[in-house]
């Protein structure tokens, strides 16, 4: 969040301006980061089981590539499916405009307590938490 202060600023004359392609981006990959970190909690306890629960018979062979993979590689859905399922562009005329139910409008992370937010943020890090 130090970064988000450091490059949106709440007056819009921050690096990255409200709205724009640079803070889809910047929200998208916050998201895709944040699912990461919550994917990684879950490999540790599932190690931790591992290691003091069940501690014959429990080898996994090249556990650490698979759980890197799995880590780095699931999360990524999550975004790219909630930008282009909850966007969309209406146009008028010679005008568009750009409506996302998935990225708000005065920050630049997912719109809290719409469908996108419950959908692709706390449903997978609640699931995951809990396992």
């Amino acid at each position: 969040f130090l970064l988000q202060d450091v490059l949106v600023k709440s007056d819009n004359s921050g690096t990255i301006k409200l709205g724009s392609t640079g803070c889809i981006v910047y929200a998208a990959l916050q998201h895709y980061l944040w699912l990461v970190v919550f994917l990684w909690m879950v490999v540790e306890g599932i190690l931790m089981y591992l290691s003091l629960v069940q501690v014959f018979g429990s080898h996994i062979s090249k556990y650490m590539l698979k759980f890197n993979l799995l880590c780095w590689g699931a999360p990524i859905i999550f975004p790219i499916i909630g930008y282009f399922a909850f966007t969309k562009t209406v146009t008028v005329g010679d005008y568009s405009v750009v409506k996302s139910d998935f990225i708000a409008q005065n920050m630049c992370f997912l719109k809290p307590g719409g469908l996108p937010f419950w959908i692709f943020f706390l449903r997978p890090s609640r699931t995951r938490a809990a396992s």
